[in-house]
Formats: C-alpha cells, structure tokens, sequence
C-alpha cells in the first residue's frame, strides 16, 4: 500500500493516532489540573521510563487537555547548556505574553512582566529576552534563584487564580537536571506553590531508573522536598490487548485490517514498545498489497524494523556505555531476558561480580535496565528495560560472549 496514506507515526514524540494503553496516567493529569482548579493541593506529575515509552507523547497530550480546560502552558526541552533561569524565564514570558494577548488581566500583566524583567536582570543570563515592561526592583531580584523563582511563580499563579485558571510548564528530557542544584531548586519552588494553594505547577518526562526520580542517598541542593513532590508515574510496555488496539484501530480507520497470525507477530516482536508498534504499522503497511496485512506483510515488517532499530534506535542507547556495561547487556540473551542474578551475568560476561554490581548500578539509572525477580525461583535480579537491546549488542558484534566467558562452574553467590 501507498506509503503517502500510512496512518501509523512511527516519530520521536509524535503522538500516534491511537493513544491505547495510556488512560490512567492521563486520568491522573486531569485529577492535578481539577485539584489545583479548586484550590487544593497536588503533586506535580513526572513521567518516567525507557526510551520509546511514549513519555513525550503523554507530555503534549497532558498539554493539549491543560489548553482545553482553558489553562496556560509553556512546554520547554531541558539541556544541560540551559541553566535552570534561563529555562524558567523563557516559560514564563510565553505564558506571560498569551496572558496579555488575551486583553483580559489588564496591569496586573504589565506588573508580572515587571516581575520578569527583574528575574531576567540578575546574573549571567545566557538567552536575550525582549520583555516590553521596566523592572520591578525589589521582587525577583535577590540573586538567590529559589527566592527569585519562587517570587516569579507567585506573581504569575496570583494572576492565574483571579481569573479561575492556571498554569502548566511541561518540561521535557527532565532528567537532565538529575543531580544538580537546578532540580533542587525547581523541588523546593513547585512545592512552594502547592502550599499556597496556587494553581501553578510542572510535569515533568525523563529517563529516570529505579524506583523513583532521585537517589534516596542524594543530598544535592538545599531542598528536602525530594521524593514527596513528585507523582513518579513509570511508562510501562503496554499490555497485548491495548499494542494490538495500536496497531488495528489506525487501519481500521483507513478500510485496512489485519490477520490474527500478522497481529500476533507484530504484538510479539514489540513487546510493548509505542514506539517499535508504531514501526511495525507503518512497514507493514508498506509491505502489503491492501486491504488486509498478512502474516508474510507482518514478517517483512519484523525484518525492516530491526534493521531501522539497529541503525537509528540502539546505536544511540550505548554509545555512551563502556566494554563492560555492554558485555553485562549482551549477557543478558543468555543469563535469562526475564530476569537473571549479577552472578549468572557475571559468569556469562566473564566480568568480575564486584564490577557487574557497578555496570547494573549504572544501567539502572539509565534505565536500561530494571530490578526484577528471576521468574521460575523468585530470586531478586535485573532484566532489561528496552526490549532487544540484548540481543542488538550480540547482533552488532559489540560483545562476543562466547569468547569472553568462562567455562562453566559451581554457582557464585550474588
């Protein structure tokens, strides 16, 4: 079939034409944008998981509902090179400046951009805002950018709640901020604003691994709100029934259905991933004649994107990884994909246990990988986070265990 009338979207943060799987964790969106509404309070959102979860796809979604309900958003991409003012201020503006085009706040918006202007003055700023408005000394001007920030957010979240609405900044790749004085900062001030009960807030999507966004063991920056503030809602792959609605609600739309055995396949080979069922639609789509997609379509597909995951999908997974963290990955297709003991990876790797211990440390923080339970023994392990990404580092000759590992012998302990 025609490429040009595929309706899958296979893109990075493109939302795809059926959003399945997804509807308790936008349930939970609604709940904080009603609770801020009534002057309650609610933690922020963070959605957090693996790459190709959908993350960014939930964020803009979670944008879209905020605009419907009549509130004010900025969705801004977190960087490194963008330093925590910068990032705010340029948020803030944009939501200043629809507030303004709206002809309906009057001063009380030439007194928040006042505000900015201050906020903007102090320290090396490294973006160039153009803000029609003198500043306002004494206000967000202290240099001390909680106080400064938290003074910026008050002033919008006043205007906000005079007139029955809200605020939203959504803020993508948060991890990015993991770690630093900045996430801290941003903790203590988003805090601050649900114990005034203004309807002012973040959600937030990051790779975040393990059981929640911050190492209880890190003490960085001067908040103590770590681990409270945020709702850590963890993207996991989406169940069989709601990966085939993915893959045959779309078709269906455009007169195109699918054989049991193709749906079967493509569900399988997935895994759950939004991304890699996205994928799958679009090259079956390609490989069948039309109208219906076959098993032979759906194996086609399975071909093509490995391929495509292999060059456009993996490669930036691992290129940051070293020998070992790789060699603990690759050992992953034999020590057991569903779970598997640092020891039984240690003895496939060939790697020491000690070091296999600090590779997992690691990978779990990337969320490459997750603590699970070794299925049939119940025994505490790891498995991957990122269906295939085992057996791509085996297919792409970055490991080769078979020469690396040792011979076999008694159970390590670990």
């Amino acid at each position: 079939m025609d490429p040009r009338h595929s309706p899958y979207a296979p893109g990075a943060g493109t939302r795809p034409p059926a959003l399945t799987g997804r509807e308790r964790e936008l349930e939970r969106f609604s709940i904080l944008v009603d609770r801020l509404a009534d002057g309650r309070s609610a933690e922020a959102l963070l959605f957090a998981g693996s790459r190709g979860m959908g993350k960014t796809v939930l964020l803009r979604e979670c944008d879209r509902r905020a605009r419907e309900a009549g509130w004010f958003t900025a969705f801004e991409e977190v960087h490194r090179d963008l330093a925590l003012r910068d990032l705010m201020a340029l948020c803030a503006r944009d939501v200043l400046l629809e507030m303004s085009a709206s002809k309906r706040f009057g001063e009380r918006i030439r007194k928040a951009l006042g505000v900015l202007k201050a906020f903007t003055s102090v320290g090396a700023f490294g973006v160039t805002l153009t803000i029609d408005a003198e500043a306002l000394p004494g206000t967000a001007d202290s240099g001390v950018l909680q106080r400064d920030l938290r003074t910026l957010f008050r002033e919008i979240g006043q205007i906000a709640r005079s007139d029955g609405t809200g605020v939203v900044f959504l803020l993508d790749e948060l991890h990015a901020l993991q770690g630093t004085d900045d996430m801290a900062v941003l903790d203590a001030v988003i805090h601050g604003m649900a114990q005034e009960a203004l309807p002012v807030t973040a959600v937030g999507a990051g790779v975040f691994g393990g059981a929640a966004y911050r190492d209880p063991g890190d003490v960085v920056g001067p908040s103590t709100y770590a681990g409270r503030l945020y709702r850590v809602v963890r993207l996991r792959p989406l169940p069989p029934a709601d990966a085939a609605r993915a893959l045959e609600e779309p078709a269906t739309s455009a007169g195109v259905t699918y054989d049991g055995a193709a749906l079967d396949l493509a569900v399988e080979f997935a895994e759950g991933s939004p991304y890699v069922l996205q994928l799958l639609g679009e090259e079956a789509w390609a490989a069948a004649a039309g109208p219906r997609i076959g098993a032979e379509d759906a194996r086609v597909a399975l071909v093509q994107v490995t391929d495509r995951l292999d060059g456009e999908f993996y490669p930036r997974l691992v290129h940051e990884l070293g020998p070992a963290a790789i060699a603990v990955i690759g050992a992953f297709t034999t020590a057991g994909p569903d779970g598997a003991t640092p020891a039984e990876l240690a003895r496939v790797s060939g790697r020491p246990l000690g070091e296999v211990h600090h590779c997992l440390a690691d990978l779990v923080r990337r969320d490459l990988v997750r603590r699970a339970y070794v299925a049939d023994e119940y025994r505490p392990g790891y498995a991957l986070a990122t269906r295939g990404l085992g057996a791509y580092v085996r297919r792409a000759g970055l490991v080769d265990l078979a020469t690396t590992a040792p011979p076999p012998g008694p159970p390590l302990d670990g």
